[in-house]
């Protein structure tokens, strides 16, 4: 009659057992499946972030390292993308402005107070760099609401340089009239906040297949 009982009781504890590592098992799956998700994000984060330096790379030319450099150097003061903030300086890179093409080094300072000034009105600087890049080719009023709406912050300094030319107009059509008016409230902007300093670093390491993934962390 010891036979059966030792049986059962062997088979109940085996079944505990096994009973007890399924949730453990499970567990470790998810963990597993987490990080496989995450690592697959973080290579098609890298591919298309890969893709968008080599668009930048066509684009600029010889001036691709010098962007790359000022790109690197923004983001680390400020926080900003760096893929994002290449993105702007190769976009805003030979736009016509008022007759005139944008230099490099003229695309990196613009895109350098583009950066702070999405980091001060925390905004996004995809969304900032859009605005700016809208209302230094078509100079329309909705552009100029748009940014002001976005960065309430310029809207002072271009009241200011209004108030400045005894202006009477609304503030849009001012700006309109007075493109330089802009220039000089985005000048006045650096001086204040220029001296921004974030003591961002930069983090990261090459990807499989060739790929390099960095990321700028507060330091």
């Amino acid at each position: 009659a010891a036979v059966p009982a030792i049986g059962t009781a062997g088979s109940i504890g085996k079944s505990a057992l096994i009973g007890h590592g399924i949730p453990a098992l499970a567990g470790g799956l998810g963990y597993w499946a987490g990080m496989r998700t995450l690592k697959s994000q973080s290579m098609q984060e890298a591919a298309a972030n890969n893709m968008r330096y080599n668009m930048a790379r066509h684009s600029l030319g010889e001036g691709y390292d010098d962007a790359f450099r000022a790109a690197s150097d923004i983001a680390v003061s400020t926080g900003s993308s760096r893929v994002g903030t290449l993105d702007l300086i190769s976009t805003l890179t030979g736009l016509n402005v008022g007759g005139k093409l944008l230099s490099q080094e003229q695309a990196s300072y613009l895109a350098n107070i583009t950066a702070k000034l999405a980091h001060a009105s925390n905004r996004d600087m995809g969304v900032v760099g859009l605005n700016m890049q809208q209302i230094l080719t078509s100079w329309q009023g909705i552009d100029i609401k748009e940014l002001i709406k976005s960065v309430p912050l310029i809207g002072k300094f271009l009241q200011d340089e209004r108030r400045k030319a005894g202006s009477n107009e609304d503030i849009y059509a001012f700006v309109r009239s007075n493109p330089q008016a802009f220039f000089r409230a985005l000048e006045e902007f650096n001086k204040k906040y220029g001296h921004l300093d974030l003591h961002w670093m930069q983090v990261g390491g090459d990807m499989p297949g060739g790929w390099y993934s960095f990321d700028i962390v507060r330091g």
